[in-house]
């Protein structure tokens, strides 16, 4: 049985043996809503080599390719990947629902990384 602290792994191995490494960066790319993660993150952690720190990228990847869910204060059930992009979106103030996030996001939502970025 898989150790089920690695499953995001293996999840993301399937998933870049299914398509490519290449479509799975462009495909976390537009789940983050930003540049993250690069070629070189994935190809890294792939082959075991990555030094940092890799909670975002399994955040990503198990919202995205797992469905794995949380409760947000705003938005009730949500996926981590969009949990994600919601915390690293920057602040607007052209929809309410957007500053509700921001605000939220920052303080004192249990699902914020914020620090530990």
């Amino acid at each position: 049985m898989s150790d089920p602290s690695n499953l995001w792994l293996e999840r993301l191995r399937w998933e870049c043996e299914q398509t490519s490494q290449a479509r799975v960066v462009r495909q976390l790319r537009a789940a983050s809503g930003c540049r993250f993660p690069s070629g070189t993150l994935i190809s890294q952690v792939l082959n075991g080599c990555y030094p940092g720190r890799t909670a975002r990228l399994q955040l990503l990847v198990d919202g995205l390719y797992g469905g794995v869910t949380v409760w947000c204060p705003v938005l009730g059930d949500i996926t981590t990947d969009r949990c994600d992009a919601n915390q690293h979106a920057p602040f607007s103030t052209v929809n309410p629902l957007r500053v509700m996030l921001y605000r939220a996001c920052r303080n004192g939502c249990p699902n914020s990384r914020l620090d530990s970025d």
